[in-house]
């Protein structure tokens, strides 16, 4: 198995939705306020684990 770690601020906003909602975290219902908050931040760090954002516990 195969985990990818990337320090980008390309993102797919649908699988950082998906991943939100996946853990029950409740910045998933404000995707207008996430995604850009995000992306503002200093650094975005995302893992993928067989091509899908990885995160959920």
């Amino acid at each position: 198995m195969s985990v990818i770690v990337e320090i980008s601020k390309e993102i797919e906003q649908d699988e950082v939705i998906s991943l939100y909602r996946a853990n029950e975290w409740s910045s998933a219902e404000i995707p207008e306020k996430l995604i850009p908050a995000l992306l503002n931040s200093e650094t975005l760090v995302f893992s993928r684990l067989l091509s899908a954002y990885a995160g959920r516990s």
